[in-house]
Order: C-alpha cells, then structure tokens, then sequence
C-alpha cells in the first residue's frame, strides 16, 4: 500500500486464510459495498477486531476453519441486546422532565419497559439547556418486544410512559433515532457479555493468536469487556 493511504473505507471481510505458504501467511478478501467488486489483502501479520456477533455469524468464512479450542470460547459469550433511544422535543418547549441525570420508571406490569432514563442537559453538565433530547435506555427482553415495532409505536410509547411520569406537563417527542446495533452486519448486538463461570483461561484463549493472526477488541479484555476502554486495551 501507498504510505499514507493505507485506510481503506466501505470494505467488509468475507474471508480469511491464515495457513498459507510462504512470507505472508494471511489473506484477506474483502467486498466493496459501493461496487461489489472483491479486494485481496495479503500480509504477514494481522489483527482481527470482529465482535464476537460477527465471528458467531456466517458472514466470515476463515480457511481453514477456527481451531476448536478458539471457537469454543467464541460460543461462550453472546452479544447483550442493549440499545439506547435518543428522544427529541421541539426546540421551543421548556423541559418538562426534572433535573437529574438518571430518571428511573418502573411499570408495575411489564418488567424493563422503558426504565432507565437519561437527562443530557442535568445541572448544566452535558448537553446545553434547550437541546431538549432525552436518552431512554432499552435492554434485555424488552428488547425484543420494542425491535418488533415501527417508529412511530416506540414514539408512541415513549410518550405514554413519560404522562404517566410527568402527566398533562408531558410533551409528545418529535423524532427519536434509534441507532441499529444488532441487525448491522459490522456488529451484530452492542457489546460482549460473559457467562457465569468464565476465567482467566477462558480469556487467555480468546486473547491467543492463531499463527499470525492476533485477536482483539474489548471481548478480549478480562477486565473492561464490553468497555470502549476494554477495546483500546486489547
């Protein structure tokens, strides 16, 4: 590659051969999304970020087959459903919610519905005052149920659990923007989590190259996986 042009954009691997002969055991295949067209990488060394949705998935085929000691802690964590609902009301409206952070609701009948609130602009310290955007935090199960809905019924929702907060003060939103972690191809769920059970030889696994192919990202940290920081660690 050209120094200083060795960033390469709207590509996505297809497949990985990590035995091959020679000076420079690894190739890479990796499609243009814009053209459809195939790229061939080949190196000596490489670093494999994928989340662990990704290399759970069938949408990276590495040649030969991951060694069963690699894929069996692969398939011991799974991807938390977890996603978090950016909530905007007009810019003309005084905030109707109260000044702290985290605003909690519980529903006496549907557990995790909407129950963890995010105040961007409390006391001062986040977002400017008027940029009337709340967070409402989604996991879990509830998950589920609130991915199977339009837009449109999650805003409708939204508005109804923030009446039964704040009653006639309550003001419907006017967009909301729910960013798609699980169904994207690139992640396929939010973050890793870890099962009951998992130890430092389950992490020393994980972490361990394969020949010249090295794994890394924040599922590989033993102590900050699922953490922005847990990636730059490992």
């Amino acid at each position: 590659m050209t120094a200083g042009k060795n960033l390469i954009l709207n590509k996505y691997v297809t497949d990985v051969k990590y035995k091959l002969q020679g000076d420079y055991p690894i190739e890479v295949v990796a499609k243009d999304t814009q053209t459809g067209k195939f790229m061939v990488f080949r190196a000596k060394w490489a670093v494999m970020t994928f989340s662990i949705g990704v290399l759970e998935s069938d949408h990276v085929e590495f040649h030969p087959p991951l060694p069963a000691w690699k894929s069996e802690v692969i398939y011991m964590f799974k991807m938390t459903r977890y996603i978090k609902i950016f909530i905007k009301f007009p810019d003309d409206i005084t905030a109707f919610w109260d000044d702290n952070h985290y605003i909690m609701y519980v529903d006496p009948h549907v557990r995790g519905k909407f129950q963890v609130w995010q105040n961007l602009e409390a006391r001062g310290k986040y977002y400017p005052r008027g940029t009337n955007v709340l967070l409402c935090t989604v996991l879990g199960g509830y998950y589920d149920t609130v991915s199977s809905w339009s837009k449109e019924q999650v805003m409708e929702e939204l508005y109804r659990v923030l009446r039964e907060m704040y009653g006639d003060k309550a003001m419907p939103p006017e967009d909301i923007l729910v960013p798609d972690w699980h169904t994207n191809p690139l992640f396929f769920g939010s973050y890793s989590n870890r099962p009951i059970g998992v130890d430092r030889t389950v992490f020393d696994n994980l972490d361990a190259p394969i020949g010249h192919l090295y794994m890394a990202g924040e599922a590989c940290s033993q102590n900050y996986n699922g953490y922005l920081h847990g990636a730059l660690e490992r």
